[in-house]
């Protein structure tokens, strides 16, 4: 089923939502430029809050849903991308933690297979490596 900037997945006994992230940001951008929020933030220091307000509201979630034993049903969309949310969010203490973090590659594994969780995690590396290696004044 396509809505336009989302699109619902069937993948195994899963279904899932699927968001098209470059039309939301290109249809996000115009109607910021439109009604003249962007005056003080340049696009890359808006798109960066962005990802960081995802990153920062679906970790607080996530602490209530174990918490309170509620299913995460963003589970595993931020299996796959809560890590580069992050890295484009320049939330790089709280990248390393979720990389070195046992349980999230577990869950990693049990939701997407040894084989295909293992790429996933190694790419998640790789790019926080090339991100360090291009970034200036970084402290972690």
């Amino acid at each position: 089923v396509s809505l336009g900037l989302l699109s619902v997945t069937a993948g195994g006994d899963q279904s899932y939502v699927e968001i098209h992230h470059q039309m939301q940001k290109d249809y996000a951008l115009s109607i910021l430029k439109e009604m003249e929020f962007m005056g003080e933030y340049s696009q890359e220091e808006t798109v960066q809050s962005w990802h960081e307000a995802y990153a920062t509201a679906y970790l607080a979630k996530k602490v209530d849903c174990d918490r309170n034993g509620v299913p995460d049903i963003l589970k595993g969309y931020s299996l796959k991308s809560l890590v580069s949310h992050m890295l484009k969010g320049k939330m790089w203490s709280k990248v390393v933690v979720l990389l070195k973090d046992e349980r999230f590659l577990q869950d990693r594994f049990d939701f997407m297979g040894l084989e295909e969780g293992t790429r996933a995690h190694v790419n998640d590396c790789r790019r926080f490596q090339h991100f360090m290696n291009n970034t200036e004044n970084v402290i972690l």
